[in-house]
């Protein structure tokens, strides 16, 4: 069974109609190697469904967050890009110069204990971001 019938399924139990439009909308967004925008997520689905229309990508995506199948990216410009949800104990890296994501596996839960005794907060590690540069951005600004 491939990764979007599973997705498919999830859906319709979720009881989610099941249409051509949706499963090009998870096809772009399961081969997705970074984080993508609705507007970019619509014009590459639509590569498999031309008459896909931006309200139903809209949903989709909805549903998708709401079934923990795809995360929302909080990007430095205040934008929101989508990606597949990563590993439970992968942590997100985003690049704030060329929007590269890359993953790393490590345990933040001694920070996040630290942390909360300091403020009384209660943390949910469910998605945790780090901003900064990629190896190629940061080395263009010391050119």
């Amino acid at each position: 069974m491939s990764a979007q019938t599973d997705w498919l399924s999830l859906l319709h139990k979720a009881g989610c109609r099941v249409t051509a439009p949706r499963g090009a909308v998870i096809t772009a967004i399961q081969q997705a190697t970074r984080p993508l925008g609705i507007y970019e997520l619509h014009s590459l689905a639509r590569e498999q469904y031309p008459y896909l229309g931006l309200v139903t990508v809209y949903r989709t995506v909805e549903k998708l967050i709401e079934l923990n199948l795809v995360q929302r990216i909080h990007q430095p410009d205040g934008q929101h890009t989508y990606l597949p949800v990563a590993n439970p104990n992968q942590h997100m890296l985003l690049c704030q110069g060329c929007g590269h994501v890359a993953f790393f596996e490590g345990d933040i839960s001694s920070l996040a204990e630290s942390i909360s005794r300091k403020t009384g907060y209660q943390l949910d590690l469910s998605l945790v971001q780090f901003l900064g540069l990629c190896a190629d951005c940061l080395h263009q600004t010391k050119e």
